[in-house]
């Protein structure tokens, strides 16, 4: 992979994050990240670059499970109650 990981500007700092649209983690991870920038007095100064990753490749693209029923499933944890 021959990728510039060159931030657009000088003066920034570039932050490149792999993520997978589809992991919860990840999804925490980035609003965890959100918040730091927000509270961090110089965030116009930093760059992110967002990768796509995909954590299981064997996933069918045409997954016969929903998400909430999915999930657990996918990482042995117990099935959420369903809401009314």
């Amino acid at each position: 992979m021959t990728a510039s990981f060159q931030p657009a500007s000088p003066d920034k700092i570039r932050v490149d994050i792999w993520s997978d649209v589809a992991c919860p983690w990840c999804y925490v991870g980035k609003r965890r990240l959100e918040s730091a920038l927000a509270q961090f007095p110089q965030s116009d100064n930093v760059e992110i670059v967002w990768h796509s990753f995909e954590l299981d490749p064997s996933t069918p693209a045409e997954h016969p499970l929903n998400m909430r029923d999915g999930l657990p499933a996918s990482t042995a944890a117990a099935p959420t109650r369903p809401r009314a």
